[in-house]
């Protein structure tokens, strides 16, 4: 109970936060039914909402995002608390990203922390702490990392781990034949159902703004879980259909974006396109060779095979010695991915839709030729 001389309850709360008295702010009725991680997980939105400055108070979807997690502490003892930092294991080793970079990779361990807590681009992130997930049970979190992570790299290391100081991307094709297509389509799987609860599930209609290789982590047991929530914003935000900033990785934008600063819960669509497409070939988006100017382009090369009718030379080559299942299964996800990838944003499935294709219990349509860039867009 508030003290009778007490007018003001938000200065008194905020003063029992800055003691560290969080137990005083909390009805005496209650204190024996709520968890200390949740206790603090409350507290903190609390103490967030109540900033003064406007521009630093969480929106009202970051607001419902921690919450939920705040339930989720509550609800499950297999989460860590909110002072409990995330561990590496003693099998880190360090690998080169795109740029040349030395990045640490290792297994991670899962914790939460402030929503509003999102991390950059893995360039530019140097000591974040923390990565927002998807919880299995589809509520959204965040994940603790101690040093910077290249999350496509840990998945290669997780696939081929390596005595060697360095792993080279130019062995990924000796790495991949190690990785098995079930494996590949839970990962598949795994990154529309996240995408289906933003954009549909979670019911704030979230578009991530930046669906990529490098913004899916993978867990122990290869879970996908989506991260890097920078670009993210609602369907209702009003920067949502009007940017006048581009932001994010070229090869997995969308026509709409890229050419027009639009974002629609399709663009998300798209870029999970390219990402499928990335997976079942084993190609990069885009592709560099010694005396050839003009990058392959993966969407144009998929595109180009299929429309030849040789739809199995599209997938990789370590799918197609599986069995025939598994080259069904993934030449079915290269058609989905095409469908995915169409210039025109309202011809492009929704992710329940593409779900069910995924799980062959919805009829395919025949794709149209996707866009995709072409050198003089670069």
């Amino acid at each position: 109970m508030v003290p009778e001389n007490e007018h003001i309850l938000t200065k008194w709360a905020r003063e029992n936060i800055s003691k560290g008295k969080v137990d005083e702010i909390v009805d005496s009725s209650l204190r024996g039914e709520i968890s200390e991680g949740s206790l603090k997980a409350f507290v903190e939105v609390a103490e967030k909402c109540l900033l003064d400055e406007p521009k630093k108070r969480p929106t009202m979807a970051q607001v419902v995002l921690q919450l939920e997690f705040a339930l989720e502490q509550q609800e499950s003892k297999q989460l860590l608390v909110l002072n409990e930092i995330s561990r590496i294991s003693d099998d880190i080793h360090p690998c080169n990203d795109e740029s040349g970079q030395l990045v640490q990779t290792g297994q991670l361990t899962m914790a939460s922390t402030d929503v509003q807590n999102f991390i950059p681009h893995p360039k530019e992130q140097g000591n974040s702490k923390a990565v927002s997930i998807e919880l299995p049970s589809g509520r959204i979190a965040t994940m603790y990392k101690p040093s910077q992570l290249r999350p496509w790299d840990a998945f290669w290391n997780r696939i081929k781990p390596s005595k060697k100081k360095e792993l080279l991307l130019s062995d990924e094709a000796q790495q991949r034949r190690r990785l098995q297509w079930p494996v590949c389509f839970n990962i598949i799987m795994g990154i529309a159902r996240g995408l289906l609860y933003l954009h549909q599930d979670s019911g704030l209609k979230i578009i991530h703004g930046s669906i990529e290789s490098s913004t899916i982590l993978l867990d122990a047991q290869m879970n996908p879980k989506i991260s890097d929530f920078d670009f993210a914003r609602t369907w209702e935000d009003p920067r949502t259909e009007d940017t006048t900033v581009v932001f994010g990785n070229i090869g997995y934008m969308s026509p709409e974006y890229y050419l027009e600063a639009r974002l629609f819960l399709k663009s998300d669509v798209y870029s999970f396109g390219i990402t499928v497409l990335e997976i079942v070939t084993g190609k990069k988006v885009l592709s560099y060779r010694p005396n050839e100017e003009p990058p392959t382009v993966l969407v144009d090369y998929a595109w180009k095979l299929w429309k030849e009718g040789k739809a199995a030379e599209v997938v990789d080559e370590s799918v197609l010695t599986v069995d025939a299942f598994a080259v069904e299964e993934a030449i079915r996800c290269v058609q989905v991915a095409l469908l995915c990838t169409e210039e025109e944003h309202n011809r492009r499935p929704e992710m329940s839709s593409v779900i069910r294709m995924l799980e062959g219990e919805e009829e395919i349509a025949e794709p149209q030729k996707p866009w995709c860039l072409t050198w003089l867009q670069f």
